[in-house]
């Protein structure tokens, strides 16, 4: 539901100082089809953002790891904060 924090997120993904990330996305089937929209396009632009077609409400919250690859999960809502140095601090 939240299109407008959708590139808030994006761009603290992007500003990662470590480059080996990928971010699973979903819509949670709201009602406002803008967010998925926007997520799609972007996961259509961008090999590291793959977007992740529910088949059931917060499905991908419940299981987490559906459609990644990494060994670290982060679970994230729209309106959360990606630092940039976050991942790299984690990852070593």
């Amino acid at each position: 539901k939240r299109s407008d924090w959708v590139d808030h997120v994006y761009q603290g993904l992007k500003q990662q100082t470590y480059p080996y990330w990928e971010w699973v996305v979903t819509d949670d089937m709201s009602p406002d089809k803008n967010a998925e929209k926007k997520l799609r396009e972007i996961a259509a632009g961008d090999h590291r953002v793959i977007y992740y077609p529910q088949s059931y409400k917060k499905e991908l919250f419940y299981n987490p790891n559906y459609g990644a690859s990494g060994n670290v999960i982060f679970q994230m809502d729209s309106d959360d904060t990606m630092y940039p140095n976050i991942l790299i601090m984690i990852a070593s």
